[in-house]
């Protein structure tokens, strides 16, 4: 298949599951609450309104069909406004998003303050929510993106799982991702928009209208505490850096002073001698260890100046004596007059003024 459940394992996509299935979920509490008594009509489910209009026009029931009439038209201005805002269908987490939920929170809490209107105001503003959420998000890489009825979401649903059974393999499976969480959160949210409503009556409006709003505050909130947050990181590293930068310009000038002059030595406790004093200063600056040194190679002992002279004047007296030596030896004209020398003779080095005869 060219498109599969994985290619779009995102954390946009993922963003868009979560955040369509919350506001999906919304949209069926409300609808539930408003079909079981709040205002004993659906402002989420315009087909059926839509139906009941013109069921009442042919019935000539005026005040039904103005009624259902103006939930449309309110259900359409949500929408309209929605567009204007956003003025894109392609999804894009922004504080756009989080002005129309907060937006909308604020419709929904005023449609349960004004229930009790005559005017029917209160159903008119919660259609009006329930369009402008609806059109919030409506296409997301080719797939429909819709929360607050399900009707086409069910035909998206079928049309792919047909076209998986017929092996097309141009079938875009990963839709179902982003298509099943909507249906499975509407439906999640109707039963809990029931169960609400038997315990807390008209009240349990103002769960929705709650929920929108956490929603929108983290919409208006995330982008700015993204950027702040990287600002932030950016900061702390700029910090360290100069740290870093400043334990080396007074390290270097240690380190090379360290480099020139002998360290005074002492023996650690492993057996090794290492390196103290400006030596061990420096590398503890730079953060070095102080470098060891084994007993194995003893560092030897430095020669004073007046030693140096008196072994080189030494090396050179002992050579003159040799070559004396060897003149004299060779003087000699024929082995017989040399005397052999006998075990009590001793050889001495003399200054070569000896006469020939010893």
């Amino acid at each position: 298949m060219a498109s599969t459940l994985d290619q779009f394992a995102t954390r946009e996509f993922y963003s868009v599951v979560i955040g369509g299935t919350a506001l999906a979920g919304i949209a069926g509490f409300i609808n539930a609450v408003s079909l079981a008594g709040v205002y004993a009509a659906t402002v989420a489910h315009v087909t059926g309104n839509v139906t009941k209009a013109g069921m009442a026009l042919a019935a000539g029931n005026f005040t039904t069909f103005g009624i259902m009439g103006g939930i449309i038209g309110a259900f359409t201005c949500g929408s309209f406004v929605s567009g204007f805002v956003i003025d894109s269908t392609k999804f894009q987490l922004g504080s756009r998003y989080g002005l129309l939920l907060m937006v909308e929170s604020l419709a929904l809490f005023m449609s349960c303050g004004l229930r009790n209107l005559e005017m029917l105001t209160g159903e008119l503003v919660a259609a009006f929510a329930c369009g402008l959420q609806n059109a919030i998000a409506t296409n997301y890489s080719g797939a429909v993106v819709r929360t607050t009825h399900m009707t086409g979401i069910c035909t998206d649903i079928g049309i792919v799982l047909g076209q998986a059974a017929s092996r097309n393999p141009r079938t875009e499976t990963w839709k179902l991702k982003v298509l099943v969480p909507l249906l499975a959160g509407f439906f999640g949210g109707s039963m809990a928009g029931s169960l609400c409503y038997q315990g807390m009556g008209p009240l349990s409006m103002l769960i929705p209208a709650g929920a929108v709003g956490a929603i929108g505050v983290f919409y208006l909130t995330w982008k700015p505490a993204r950027k702040a947050r990287e600002v932030l990181v950016t900061a702390v590293k700029k910090v360290q850096n100069e740290i870093e930068s400043g334990i080396r310009t007074v390290a270097t000038p240690i380190m090379d002073f360290a480099k020139h002059h002998t360290p005074t030595l002492m023996r650690s406790p492993s057996g090794t001698i290492i390196a103290t004093g400006v030596a061990a200063a420096a590398g503890a600056a730079a953060g070095v260890t102080a470098p060891e040194r084994s007993l194995q190679h003893p560092i030897p002992s430095p020669s004073t100046p007046t030693e140096v002279l008196a072994k080189t004047r030494a090396k050179e007296e002992l050579e003159r004596k040799i070559d004396r030596v060897k003149e004299n030896i060779q003087l000699q004209s024929s082995p017989e007059d040399v005397m052999p020398l006998t075990g009590n003779d001793k050889f001495e080095l003399g200054d070569g003024n000896e006469d020939d005869d010893n």
